[in-house]
C-alpha cells in the first residue's frame, strides 16, 4: 500500500490592522460649535456635522478659515484627516471624510 503524500495547506495569514486609539477632548479642548453643540472626539464630530446647517457648516469651515480641520489637527492630533477637511467643499463631504477616517480607530 502506497501512501499518497499529503497537499499542503497554506492558510492565509491575516493582516493585523493595528487601529488608532480615539483621542478624547476634555474642558476647554473640546469644540463648541456655534449651534451649541459641544464636540469631544470623531465620532461627536462625524455626528455633529450630520445634523449641523449648511450655515453653521460654512460659519466654522470657509475660504478664510476651517476650525473642524483646525481641531482635529491640533486637538485630536490626526493631521491626516485635518488636511482632508481642508479640503472638503461641504457639510456632507466633510461628514463622509470623518466617517471614513473613523474606521481607522479603535
Amino acid at each position: 500500500m502506497v501512501k499518497k503524500p499529503k497537499k499542503s495547506v497554506k492558510k492565509a495569514a491575516k493582516k493585523t490592522v493595528k487601529k488608532l486609539p480615539l483621542v478624547t477632548a476634555e474642558d476647554q479642548r473640546r469644540f463648541w460649535v456655534c449651534d451649541d453643540q459641544i464636540l469631544s472626539n470623531l465620532k461627536d464630530l462625524a455626528g455633529a456635522l450630520g445634523r449641523m446647517s449648511d450655515e453653521t457648516y460654512r460659519y466654522h469651515a470657509n475660504p478664510e478659515k476651517n476650525d473642524f480641520a483646525k481641531w482635529v489637527d491640533e486637538v485630536l492630533q490626526d493631521k491626516i484627516l485635518s488636511a482632508y477637511l481642508l479640503k472638503a467643499e461641504s457639510r456632507q463631504e466633510a461628514e463622509k471624510t470623518v466617517q471614513d477616517r473613523l474606521k481607522v480607530y479603535a
